[in-house]
């Protein structure tokens, strides 16, 4: 595969599509391994495939710890992983804690031997304590030298207990959204970092690099767009079933030039890619053997004749057979049609495996592959070789028809691993000491003694942000880039309080939809669209369908605020424009300026533009001003906008007149008192000064 793409960029000028094609989705870990050794991009396509790689299996791991109390080989692999890499010897002890909790009650008192032995006869599921549950109660433990911990190590109990109080943080988040839940694991496992300092992973960009979780996650995401319940426990039921199908339908990529797509046969129907490989073209494999068996005979089946694909399946004409021995070979019969039928399905999945290549078309197998005994080849191949239609391979054009060995040749010894991995395998001597040159870097910077050049541009950045969070605890300025662009609605925020501002806009933190702003946002919608409708200046809240605003109480809570319009001055007159966006050079800045509303009031149709009088109506939904700092501070945007307009109007911003409609409250403010372009300009330089020093 990686001669193969080299000589396809070669000949055309850019690196071709490619696919590994397989039989069954348990080899693809280890070909996606293999290619990855090798700097070949590639990527898992379909569920299936992705919950064998280790990251995605990690993430599923953690999230059936948190619905499932008994999820014991699940907490085993996170307590080993990279993230706690807590060893053996200590799992055991968990174990043994475990017992020693399963044989006391919530006190901590021994249970009496009557309740033992009832348990014993008539075992309770709800009543087992398990790993899971030993993790929880050791997160919740003060004293970590309790009697209980004694098979644990002191560094084991405290791994241990952050990984509790990891799991208890992440079931809060259970019953929310599961993708923002999924993305909450990913972090707390850190595999965002592990990924992108894979030594494996150094050929790939970072968006390769997190490319199975984000296929994952899209994957869970269309799931749950079509589930009834939308649950973590129906989408780890999901995730179940698609483990133990083979053959469940599979969400796939188009096929995208430099990197190499795994894919089952099942999911390449209707693909094409310039380059294709079918590993694995051995006897038992592809064609696998029939899994049918005696069909519906065999416990828990559903009759043939009442499958909806009856018509396609062979019959069992037992109702016919007079005798025991007709009805045995009847049975004999039918077993072989099956075998038929399952041999006539794996050709036609062949023939759509080897016909998925457009330009070149790799066929492979191998006598040993875990096996105890050798796999002759594949049918399919031995019949391309007998037609002539096998090119010059790395064995030549003869198909070899029996392995050369009596045994598995290859070398166990490559399999020997030690547990836990060290997650930073063969780097972590160079990493060791590169983490110290950065403390001996921060040493010396700290004591004045070293050169900025000498620092990277990372560390410098990491140093510079910490620096500017020491000033900003003690009081003293730091220095900031302002922005080059300014809204007129966070322009009262940064005049007031220009540090806390600055803050939020460097680092947005996403705040909770408060149903009143909800509320808002539905209303100024609703009078855009009454401004835009052509039934004049009524419209009533049923000209909208039920659906966009299903969220809402509509009678109880925007319906109030409708009323309260309808009764305003504004109510009769039609605006001329509406929630139009204005920009305007400020402070030698671009200030962005959004009107809700503007109107021409008295002078409309007159032939003389100085006569014509404009003002702008800014909707609130929120609660009036209650003291006389609140109104002028409200005021900041209405005067930005007056000058906004007036500019792009062409008109004296002495003609235009700014008003506050608190739509709850039926309040209505003016602004009686206009501040001029260049006394904003400087109100805002002011606090810019404040923020730079």
């Amino acid at each position: 595969m990686r001669d193969a793409r080299e000589a396809h960029l070669a000949r055309h000028g850019e690196l071709p599509s490619a696919a590994v094609i397989f039989r069954k989705r348990s080899a693809m870990a280890g070909f996606a391994a293999a290619l990855t050794q090798l700097g070949v991009p590639n990527r898992i396509v379909g569920l299936g495939g992705l919950l064998s790689t280790p990251e995605v299996t990690d993430v599923v791991s953690v999230l059936r710890c948190l619905w499932y109390a008994d999820a014991n080989a699940e907490l085993i692999r996170v307590l080993s992983g990279p993230r706690f890499r807590i060893g053996a010897a200590d799992i055991a002890g968990l174990g043994k804690t475990a017992r020693w909790f399963a044989s006391r009650d919530v006190a901590q008192q021994p249970l009496s031997p009557e309740t033992l032995a009832a348990d014993s006869v008539l075992p309770d599921p709800d009543r087992e304590f398990t790993l899971v549950d030993a993790l929880d109660q050791l997160a919740t433990m003060r004293d970590l030298s309790h009697v209980a911990l004694k098979h644990i190590s002191p560094v084991g109990r405290e791994r241990m207990r952050e990984a509790g109080r990891m799991l208890a943080a992440l079931r809060q988040g259970v019953g929310g959204s599961i993708s923002e839940l999924i993305n909450a694991t990913v972090q707390a496992l850190r595999l965002d970092i592990e990924l992108a300092a894979n030594e494996a992973r150094q050929y790939a960009a970072d968006a390769d690099a997190y490319a199975n979780l984000d296929v994952f996650t899209d994957l869970v995401d269309g799931y749950l767009a079509i589930d009834t319940r939308g649950t973590l426990a129906s989408l780890l039921e999901w995730i179940e079933r698609a483990t133990s199908a083979d053959e469940t339908a599979e969400h796939v990529a188009a096929p995208a030039p430099g990197t190499v797509h795994l894919i089952t046969a099942h999911g390449s129907k209707g693909l094409e890619w310039d380059l294709v490989a079918v590993p694995r073209l051995v006897a038992g494999e592809f064609p696998g053997q029939a899994r049918a068996g005696a069909g519906w005979l065999r416990t828990g089946e559903i009759p043939d004749e009442l499958r909806g694909d009856a018509a396609a399946r062979p019959a069992l004409n037992w109702r016919i057979s007079e005798t025991q021995q007709e009805l045995r070979d009847r049975i004999a019969e039918y077993r072989e049609a099956l075998k038929d039928r399952h041999a006539e399905e794996e050709r036609r999945l062949a023939y759509v495996a080897v016909t998925r290549s457009a330009d070149r078309l790799l066929l492979s197998g191998s006598f040993w592959g875990g096996q105890t005994k050798a796999r002759p080849p594949s049918q399919f191949l031995t019949e391309l070789n007998e037609a002539g239609l096998l090119g010059e391979g790395l064995l030549g054009a003869q198909l070899p028809g029996e392995s050369d060995h009596e045994s598995d040749p290859s070398d166990l010894a490559e399999m020997t691993l030690q547990w836990p991995l060290d997650p930073l395998g063969a780097r972590a001597g160079a990493v060791l000491r590169a983490a110290e040159a950065v403390r001996e870097a921060l040493a010396n910077r700290s004591s004045g003694s070293s050169d900025d050049d000498e620092v990277d541009d990372v560390v410098r950045l990491l140093l510079a942000e910490r620096r500017f969070a020491l000033q900003e605890a003690a009081g003293l300025p730091a220095s900031v880039r302002l922005p080059d662009r300014i809204t007129a609605s966070t322009f009262h925020e940064f005049v007031e309080d220009p540090a806390v501002a600055e803050r939020k806009r460097l680092r947005p933190v996403p705040q909770r939809p408060y149903r009143r702003t909800r509320i808002g946002n539905r209303f100024h919608e609703w009078v855009e669209r009454r401004a835009t409708t052509a039934l004049g200046t009524a419209l009533p809240l049923a000209c909208f369908e039920e659906a966009d605003f299903a969220e809402l109480d509509t009678e109880g809570e925007l319906q109030p605020l409708i009323e309260q319009f309808e009764r305003s001055r504004w109510a009769q007159l039609r605006p001329i424009a509406v929630e139009q966006e204005v920009t305007l050079p400020f402070a030698g800045r671009s200030l962005v300026c959004k009107l809700d509303a503007v109107y021409l009031l008295d002078g409309e149709g007159s032939a003389k533009a100085a006569e014509r009088r404009y003002e702008i109506v800014d909707w609130k939904s929120g609660k009036s001003p209650r003291n006389d700092d609140e109104r002028r501070s409200r005021f900041f945007q209405l005067d930005l906008y007056r000058h906004a307009y007036a500019q792009w109007a062409e008109v004296d911003p002495a003609l235009i007149d700014v008003s506050l409609f608190y739509v709850a409250e039926g309040v209505e403010l003016r602004g009686d008192e206009p501040r001029s372009l260049e006394e904003l300009e400087q109100i805002w330089l002011q606090a810019a000064d404040k923020l730079s020093g």
